[in-house]
């Protein structure tokens, strides 16, 4: 079986360097929904050549992480964000392809959910959009990713997005935040071969990935730059402060010691195109 360079790069760089076990909200986005109803699907999709697609199983992980993790976050909802380099042209539609036929899925902005089709074949539907797959090669927020995000690629994966509901846009739930950390790893676990997760794990020297030292490739993103983060919890109060704009919500150092209903509220950077 052959596998994807960065999977390679990846694991003569840990070999190299000796690494080992010893590593913004859109209130508009649609709600997760069951749609067991929904027919299975896969098409060609007509007039895009390698159009950006990803496994359905992953998703479906990402699902049942967000289940079985529910108390960090009991009143969010579930969506997944794209990432992709530049806008989307209008016309660009998500949908679930198989055998079967095409579902075409709902989507706000870079926002959409995803259903759950019981009756789908996992092992062929695919999670597509209908733009070529060049178009999700980087990050679109504009900040330099560190290392491991530039040999993971995360910047390719649609992430999740938990919001619980009530909170102003620049407002986040530290429990909505670890829940969509953990949907997105296991979103990504799942597509990846065991030996570079494990290689991953090495890397970010932690089981647990949303707690490693480096990542942040993984963590919720705002929709917008920031220069400075409160955490608020209770009568407790930190503020974080930033001499460049950063975009993850927020770092695993920063979370340790905060209950899951910390709020955490972002100051957007200035825009520089404003006179």
């Amino acid at each position: 079986m052959r596998y994807p360079i960065k999977y390679l790069l990846l694991a003569s760089a840990l070999v190299a360097g000796g690494l080992a076990w010893s590593a913004a909200p859109n209130p508009d986005a649609p709600a997760a929904a069951d749609a067991n109803a929904l027919p299975a699907s896969r098409v060609e999709v007509k007039g895009i050549r390698s159009p950006a697609r990803w496994p359905y199983r992953a998703f479906l992980e990402g699902l049942d992480t967000f289940d079985d993790k529910r108390s960090l976050a009991p009143n969010g909802v579930l969506t997944f964000v794209l990432q992709p380099a530049a806008p989307l042209p209008e016309h660009a539609t998500v949908a679930i392809d198989s055998e079967a036929g095409r579902e075409i899925l709902p989507r706000s902005g870079m926002y959409f959910a995803v259903p759950r089709i019981d009756r789908l074949d996992r092992r062929d539907a695919e999670l597509t959009v209908t733009v070529r797959d060049t178009q999700f090669a980087q990050d679109r927020s504009g900040e330099k990713p560190t290392m491991l995000a530039r040999i993971v690629e995360i910047g390719k994966l649609p992430v999740a997005d938990v919001r619980s509901p009530g909170l102003p846009d620049n407002v986040f739930r530290l429990g909505d935040l670890r829940l969509a950390c953990q949907v997105t790893v296991a979103v990504f676990k799942d597509q990846s071969p065991w030996w570079f997760n494990s290689l991953v794990t090495g890397f970010i020297r932690k089981s647990n990935w949303c707690e490693g030292a480096d990542s942040s490739s993984f963590s919720p993103r705002a929709a917008q730059g920031f220069i400075a983060l409160t955490m608020r919890d209770g009568a407790r109060e930190e503020r974080f402060t930033y001499d460049e704009p950063r975009y993850a919500l927020p770092l695993p150092a920063q979370q340790r010691n905060w209950s899951d209903e910390t709020l955490v509220t972002i100051e957007p950077a200035p825009d520089e195109s404003t006179p």
